[in-house]
């Protein structure tokens, strides 16, 4: 079942839509800008119920009555606050029955109960108050026993004082028992608060006028939903300490918002979704589902979901995702050089051991070398090269102790040398000398080799890849698939 409980503000615009009971009276005191007060009874206008009782609300012991939900759309349309009502019924005969809760309260302090009640022409209701000590706090039974006249509903107040031994006190609503029948009740607006004077009812410590200040914590069981407003963190300059599972908090320093996953606190952008007021994004699962226009997102980093758009993408910038081009040999724009030097040889393509290859070799009693010139024209939309594995290409020698080898360099689209690196990222590469296929070759891309500034990589430009194969007398050098990975 779900309720609307309206929190007033000064423009009366933050409503929360709870399903499920919210009590936090124990734990927190509203302030108003005109009083502070405090219902200390939870459930005080019967709006939750299950299993056919009033959650919150006990039976009496020995006193069980029948419980009967009344007011909106229901068979008893008998009401006073908001939608329901509550109706205790007892059995014929001389024991009156109802339901009870007890509230922490302090010894020696005053307290005013007050409830609206209503009763039918030959119904009464009973209403008594014990401390945990002090019995009768407040006794409105028997002779004393409480009746509608007219059909209509009653408001009755009263206020107490505990004893020095009380720390709790035992509210008891009773439809009056006799001999002739049963005999029913109806109790809305329960409320007890501490001091003398009787305030308007309200289900939470809040008041209708003025905006509310938490003092305390505010524990919510179910869910909140706020309509037509905002809910801001002020945020920390540091992690809180101590947290529960589950706790958000937004750091001031790096303008974050992090989770505590019960280990250690996860950074919420890690996503990098970024996005401006005015509009939704919705994540379930692994499914992004925005709406109603794309104009927000800056960043999506490698989803592993769907993306669902309902209306239009609208990008100021370029949209682009990981790609990769494969290239098999012989290379599609590739030419072979000599570069004028020792250049007296065996170049073949061949396939062997599910590779597609290049063969270098020469009978020459020094080391010949073959150039293969690659170009590539960076394609529409290009925006980067992939930073951990840029180019990989297989390859392999008969000879690794000789100058058997493969040696790579690579041109930016200004036609300047690039200083290749290995897969770790920091060692300059080598020449390559692999005696198997292996997984491949991983190159990494550095910074210029003269002046040490980043690589020209322009849209619609053209880089350069030339793999050198140099071969000692009878051996062997062989190229195979080369792939190179970046986002466009």
């Amino acid at each position: 079942m779900y309720k609307l409980v309206r929190i007033a503000t000064m423009l009366g615009l933050v409503v929360l839509l709870i399903s499920a009971s919210v009590f936090a009276q124990d734990r927190a005191t509203l302030s108003t800008t005109d009083q502070q007060y405090q219902n200390l009874a939870a459930n005080g206008d019967f709006e939750y119920w299950s299993g056919g009782k009033p959650v919150l609300w006990n039976d009496i012991s020995g006193a069980v009555p029948t419980y009967t939900q009344t007011g909106t759309d229901l068979a008893d349309t008998v009401k006073r606050l908001s939608s329901y009502s509550v109706k205790v019924t007892s059995a014929a005969g001389t024991t009156s029955q109802g339901t009870t809760q007890r509230i922490t309260v302090e010894p020696n302090a005053t307290y005013t109960f007050s409830c609206y009640f209503y009763t039918l022409e030959g119904n009464q209701a009973e209403l008594e108050i014990d401390g945990s000590a002090t019995a009768d706090l407040v006794n409105s039974t028997g002779a004393d026993a409480l009746t509608s006249t007219g059909g209509t509903w009653k408001r009755f107040a009263v206020s107490f004082t505990t004893g020095a031994a009380d720390t709790y006190v035992d509210i008891k609503l009773y439809a009056k028992a006799d001999g002739s029948g049963q005999k029913s009740a109806y109790f809305d607006g329960i409320a007890l608060i501490q001091g003398p004077l009787t305030a308007a009812f309200s289900p939470l410590p809040i008041t209708e006028k003025g905006g509310q200040a938490i003092l305390g914590d505010l524990t919510l069981k179910g869910d909140a939903v706020v309509q037509g407003g905002e809910v801001k963190l002020t945020g920390l300059a540091s992690a809180p300490a101590n947290p529960a599972t589950g706790t958000i908090y937004f750091n001031t320093g790096d303008s974050k918002l992090y989770v505590y996953n019960g280990a250690g606190w996860i950074d919420l952008t890690s996503q990098q979704i970024t996005y401006s007021a005015g509009n939704d994004l919705d994540i379930s699962g692994t499914t992004f589902n925005i709406e109603p226009q794309l104009d927000f997102v800056t960043t999506i980093a490698s989803p592993t979901g769907t993306l669902n758009v309902t209306g239009n993408i609208v990008s100021t910038g370029t949209i682009t995702q990981s790609r990769t081009i494969y290239l098999i040999p012989n290379y599609e724009n590739a030419l072979i050089q000599p570069d004028g030097g020792a250049n007296r040889g065996t170049l073949k393509t061949s396939y062997s051991a599910d590779h597609s290859y290049y063969e270098w070799t020469t009978n020459e009693p020094i080391a010949q070398d073959c150039d293969i010139v690659l170009r590539i024209k960076l394609p529409d939309g290009f925006s980067s090269f992939n930073s951990t594995s840029p180019i990989v290409i297989y390859n392999k020698v008969s000879n690794a102790t000789s100058n058997t080898a493969v040696d790579v360099a690579m041109y930016d689209t200004g036609n300047a040398e690039i200083q290749l690196k290995a897969s770790d990222g920091t060692t300059d590469l080598s020449s390559l000398k692999n005696t198997s296929w292996g997984s491949g070759t991983t190159i990494r891309i550095g910074n210029l080799k003269t002046g040490g500034t980043t690589p020209a990589f322009t849209v619609g430009g053209w880089i350069t890849l030339i793999f050198k194969l140099t071969a000692d007398q009878n051996d062997t050098v062989d190229l195979g698939e080369l792939s190179l990975k970046g986002n466009w």
